[in-house]
């Protein structure tokens, strides 16, 4: 999952949301671009808990008139920012009904808001408004070329050093650059990190790192993972899925949920267990040649518990 983050330096706090306003209208502007919006006018609200932006504009194409509102908080907006915004938009409809609407909320809105779009925006084929989240700015940015996309990032990470995870785009006064989370070979959470320009070029320059790291300060939380020279080589090729063997670690709580439930914690999936068992008793009298059992299910829905489940019974 790919996520934006819009950071600015300062000698106060301040100067760094003042700063980190005028890096959001830039963001804002390539959106509406990438949309078909030409901007009119803007009017900016920069506070340190988070950045608001009201925006008059028209389609590129047939000057039809665009009112929007842009959101940038640390959580997802609520419903009443959306109703405040429907609030201002609808007079302006009545005065032309072919005028958009255009809604922008980073990192989202949460789910009374998107409710209330798709109950009075989304199903009203009367007016045309546009919720813009998180991911579709992302991909304006990618689709605008401001940066390579997450999946290029990712294909730039080589396997022997793990499996590539979530990724961060990181938007600063000094430009866009990426910061890949990377999950070792055998490990379950990712503990590295590699940085990389607007470009997909790996960042090794220490300035920039700690530019980067005194903006992001959790990237001091993470391993920053830097090949050697002979380990350098252009990316010339797509990474290639390849199969791991993942040792499991099991919770050492009843309600540890950061892990999967140990055999002591386990509850439940008896048909399954029993099953297995009988898959087991039919390998020790010789009745089946098959050694192997596949554990096949969503995400989140208890495979790897019912594996170590499923090992502590074979072992006893």
């Amino acid at each position: 999952m790919a996520r934006l983050r819009i950071v600015a330096q300062g000698e106060s706090d301040q100067v760094k949301a003042n700063s980190r306003g005028r890096l959001f209208e830039k963001i804002i502007a390539e959106v509406m671009r990438c949309y078909g919006y030409d901007i009119d006018e803007h009017r900016a609200n920069v506070t340190h808990a988070g950045m608001e932006l009201d925006i008059e504009g028209k389609t590129s194409m047939t000057g039809i008139p665009v009112y929007g509102e842009c959101k940038c908080y640390s959580s997802d907006v609520g419903c009443e920012k959306l109703q405040t915004f429907m609030g201002k938009y609808m007079p302006q409809w009545f005065k032309d009904n072919k005028s958009h609407g255009l809604f922008v909320a980073i990192p989202g809105v949460n789910s009374h808001a998107m409710g209330y779009y798709r109950d009075n925006c989304e199903a009203n084929h009367q007016i045309t408004v546009r919720l813009l989240q998180e991911p579709q700015v992302l991909e304006a940015l990618i689709k605008g070329k401001a940066c390579i996309s997450d999946q290029e990032v990712a294909e730039r990470i080589d396997p022997i050093i793990g499996t590539p995870g979530d990724s961060i785009l990181i938007c600063s006064d000094k430009g866009f650059f990426w910061i890949q989370l990377i999950v070792p070979i055998g490990a379950g959470i990712a503990s590295k990190i590699q940085i990389f320009d607007a470009l997909g070029h790996l960042i090794d320059d220490q300035s920039t790192i700690e530019y980067l790291t005194d903006l992001v300060p959790e990237i001091k939380e993470f391993e920053i993972s830097i090949p050697s020279p002979l380990e350098k080589q252009p990316v010339t090729t797509l990474r290639e899925d390849l199969d791991e063997v993942v040792e499991i670690r099991g919770s050492s709580a009843c309600f540890e949920y950061q892990f999967p439930a140990s055999p002591e914690f386990f509850v439940g999936r008896t048909e399954l267990l029993s099953a297995i068992d009988e898959h087991v008793v039919h390998i020790l009298d010789g009745q089946t040649s098959s050694r192997g059992i596949l554990f096949e299910a969503n995400s989140g829905w208890g495979k790897s518990s019912l594996v170590l489940a499923t090992m502590a019974r074979v072992q006893r």
